[in-house]
């Protein structure tokens, strides 16, 4: 298992898409960030790993890419007190 969690370090800028290419992540957690932007499709690559992704509590917005719905082992996606739109129903 692959686990990133760099939460509550004041980062900022936008979430890097070349986490895209991080093929055994499972687990990615950056909450509590200054983080802006918009939610990388590049993620989408990660559909037979990424299993929990964290981004709440970051000023991101936009809406979730539709390459998401290709994250078929997602189970918790945490997505509370961003700026992101838009509905979940069609892509999961």
């Amino acid at each position: 298992a692959t686990f990133l969690s760099v939460h509550t370090n004041e980062l900022s800028n936008q979430i890097p898409t070349t986490l895209g290419n991080l093929s055994s992540l499972e687990y990615l957690a950056v909450q509590n960030n200054l983080l802006t932007g918009t939610l990388p499709s590049e993620l989408a690559k990660l559909s037979n790993t990424l299993q929990f992704l964290f981004v709440y509590r970051n000023a991101i917005g936009g809406t979730v890419p539709t390459e998401y719905a290709n994250l078929r082992l997602l189970t918790e996606f945490g997505l509370q007190f961003t700026q992101i739109t838009g509905n979940l129903d069609p892509l999961f």
